[in-house]
């Protein structure tokens, strides 16, 4: 996110929040990219959104849907947050479920603290919920191991 500080003839100055440095963008570049303007709402008092895409494995259909239902709770309780937001069971990659989750803000000086609060959140729902965030892949090959394990006695 930056906020655009001058636009000048030839570049335009925009201040880089989250490294908090001034840069000087030629504006060729500045108009041959797509760009958010999220100081120009298409609503009344602004709206700023939270995207969050959340990955759990092996937990049931049940589980999941508890868990949509939980986290579409928590923004209600979140300083600076819109009460409702979307929580959408978007596929299953694997073994694991995606959710995407897109919270909204009033102001932008609303939006790290509550982009925080929102993530914490939605680790202590799984820390309650006995869900082990830890991912592991374990792979069988028999012909590695035994290369592995013999590299090793040597």
């Amino acid at each position: 996110m930056v906020q655009v500080l001058n636009i000048g003839f030839r570049t335009t100055t925009i201040h880089d929040t989250v490294w908090a440095s001034i840069i000087k963008v030629p504006n060729s570049k500045m108009i041959s990219v797509i760009v958010s303007n999220w100081s120009q709402s298409a609503e009344e008092g602004g709206k700023f959104g939270i995207n969050l895409h959340l990955k759990i494995d092996g937990i049931s259909a049940q589980q999941t849907s508890h868990i949509c239902d939980k986290i579409a709770e928590m923004p209600a309780t979140i300083p600076g947050c819109y009460e409702k937001c979307l929580v959408r069971f978007k596929k299953i990659e694997q073994n694991a479920r995606v959710l995407e989750i897109r919270a909204y803000v009033t102001s932008l000086s609303f939006y790290f603290a509550a982009e925080r609060k929102l993530n914490l959140g939605i680790l202590e729902l799984l820390e309650r919920e006995g869900i082990d965030s830890l991912y592991i892949e374990l792979e069988t090959n028999p012909v590695r191991n035994k290369r592995q394990q013999d590299a090793t006695n040597n």
